[in-house]
């Protein structure tokens, strides 16, 4: 079974996913879906609180409907209560649907025409992100993959050496056993678009960092938190270089002068012979 995430965190996280979204993918998924059939059925994969599809649905045409689906009961009920329109301002056909991402992914996006999904490729292993490129290529979807950690995070003012510890302890724990095996953190991005050109796909590529500064106090509050405790988990020797990264980002927050940034990446791929 796959991690979960707490409501709070992804509402945390919300408003700095929204700006970090990278231009060039979405120009080329805007293209696509012009072309594409109507209604366009689109699967949003690992949902949370709906905030993927929401942030996507009025950049598309319509009529639209959407399967939103998670593991996570809590999270799937509010996203169910999200109201999606489409880029005319039409509502949206929208269901939800609790199931495991581990199972059967072909299955689960038949008949689609989107396979999109935020903030989900790091945790997942090479032999899933393999499975889902089937999926989509064996239904001729498109797929838009976004936020996808890509191994860098700095603050403004680095505190070396124990922010690259930090970051390398962080990077380590990312390629752990996140429930679909052992995962790509890091390199997931690229392995998909690896992937996809292999079977024939059109690939765009964008960056999409936060850039947070001092009116993000509490989600980066929350990220040098959870970002130490992983260094932790996984460097556990250098406790005390951790902690001590972890007091002065501290500082630096509560002083109102911190600024982070953390890399991602966004991924559209058009099927073979879509224009």
């Amino acid at each position: 079974m796959p991690e979960s995430f707490d409501a709070h965190w992804l509402h945390q996280r919300a408003d700095a996913d929204a700006a970090a979204r990278a231009e060039r993918p979405y120009r080329a998924l805007a293209a696509w879906a012009g072309g594409a059939a109507a209604p366009l059925r689109c699967v949003d994969l690992g949902c949370g609180l709906g905030a993927n599809a929401a942030w996507l649905a009025p950049r598309l045409p319509g009529p639209q409907h959407w399967l939103l689906v998670d593991h996570d009961p809590a999270l799937l009920a509010q996203a169910g209560r999200r109201t999606l329109s489409d880029a005319t301002g039409a509502p949206a056909a929208a269901q939800t649907r609790r199931t495991d991402l581990t199972g059967d992914l072909a299955a689960l996006t038949h008949d689609t025409h989107l396979i999109t999904a935020a903030a989900l490729l790091d945790l997942a292993s090479s032999a899933w992100i393999d499975r889902l490129v089937a999926a989509c290529h064996s239904n001729g979807a498109a797929a838009m993959f976004a936020l996808t950690y890509d191994g860098h995070f700095a603050s403004e003012t680095p505190d070396a050496p124990e922010e690259y510890l930090v970051r390398e302890a962080f990077n380590k724990d990312q390629r752990r056993d996140k429930g679909f095996g052992t995962a790509l953190g890091p390199d997931a991005a690229l392995y998909t678009a690896r992937a996809f050109r292999a079977v024939g796909y059109r690939i765009r590529l964008g960056r999409s960092p936060w850039r947070l500064g001092p009116a993000s106090a509490d989600l980066q509050r929350a990220l040098v938190d959870g970002k130490a405790q992983a260094a932790r988990n996984a460097a556990s020797d250098n406790r005390l270089a951790i902690d001590c990264w972890v007091h002065r980002r501290h500082e630096a927050i509560d002083a109102g002068t911190a600024h982070l940034r953390v890399g991602h990446l966004d991924l559209f791929a058009a099927p073979p012979g879509s224009p």
